[in-house]
């Protein structure tokens, strides 16, 4: 399948390539027709500890078993003193940050896991108890599910010819579901990126949240096709069979899924800024913007992991 081309700007010159994006998203196969699929199958170029360090902070799960589960093991006798060294040796010239000794690694161990980092999206960050999270993915789904139907349901979903993109923006002039939510003001907020395409609208929505390093807004919407990873499963099965040249039901993309679930984040992030969660995208901004001038140990904290998981092996 041809690879995206596009790439995505803001007004702040930062740009980044939507297929470091989109590609973290293999396709999934329908029941009567599944296949085997590989979910890292477009980060096979890489090395397992990359695709751990990329994916972790924003998928909010580790490939790796936590430290205490390391500590335990080495505490049994089933990880030894010379398999850690030996670890140490074979990276310490690639990494400067490596602990010296295993009783450095011990000593680090004891409280790194709380180092990590998560990113979350605007509906993870603004309440605690993660109602609005719950609420865009419901709402999301349902607008999914509506324009995926194939003439199940009485009443069919508006612009189903188009794409997801066109027929989201269609079904927006009546929908009044965020509101119903309560977030009042919600369709006037977000009603200037419908009138822009898909792509237009992403530029229009990193923009104006402030988020202004490339890498920034790439583990943003990373995390935003991490909360709707099932969808957008579908989504690029619909592309892959497209590409591949097979006549398929909608003629849509994984960045038209990334466009509408932006659009939800947009209108939260307006709706938030008179309210108590302000301060809590406050927060969020920084956590963003000072990506880049963290090490990569302060950020992710998975070399430690990763050295354990290499001894035990």
């Amino acid at each position: 399948m041809e690879e995206l081309k596009t790439n995505l700007s803001n007004s702040n010159g930062i740009s980044i390539r939507p297929e470091e994006t989109l590609n973290m998203v293999s396709p999934s196969w329908p029941l009567q027709s599944i296949a085997a699929v590989n979910p890292f199958w477009f980060f096979r170029d890489r090395t397992f500890y990359q695709v751990v360090t990329e994916l972790s902070p924003i998928l909010h799960a580790s490939l790796l078993m936590p430290l205490q589960y390391y500590l335990e093991e080495f505490a049994r006798g089933n990880i030894t003193d010379s398999s850690i060294e030996s670890v140490l040796e074979e990276y310490r010239s690639e990494w400067e940050e490596i602990p010296r000794n295993v009783d450095d690694l011990i000593q680090l161990s004891r409280g790194t896991d709380a180092m990590i980092r998560r990113y979350p999206s605007v509906a993870e960050q603004i309440q605690a108890n993660q109602y609005w999270h719950r609420c865009v993915v419901q709402d999301l789904g349902k607008m999914a599910a509506a324009y995926l139907d194939d003439q199940q349901a009485l009443a069919p979903f508006p612009e189903q010819q188009g794409t997801f993109w066109q027929a989201f923006q269609e079904a927006m002039k009546y929908d009044r579901s965020m509101e119903a939510y309560g977030a009042y003001g919600f369709r006037q907020y977000v009603s200037e990126l419908l009138e822009q395409e898909a792509e237009e609208a992403i530029q229009t929505v990193l923009s104006k949240m402030g988020l202004v390093s490339a890498e920034a807004q790439k583990l943003y919407l990373q995390r935003l096709l991490a909360s709707v990873l099932g969808w957008a499963t579908q989504f690029r099965y619909l592309e892959w069979q497209t590409g591949l040249g097979y006549s398929v039901s909608r003629q849509t993309s994984v960045l038209d899924l990334l466009a509408v679930r932006i659009v939800y984040d947009y209108g939260l992030f307006c709706f938030s800024q008179d309210t108590d969660f302000a301060p809590a995208l406050s927060f969020w901004q920084t956590t963003y913007n000072e990506l880049g001038t963290r090490t990569d140990h302060s950020v992710h904290g998975y070399r430690l992991h990763y050295v354990w998981q290499c001894a035990q092996e």
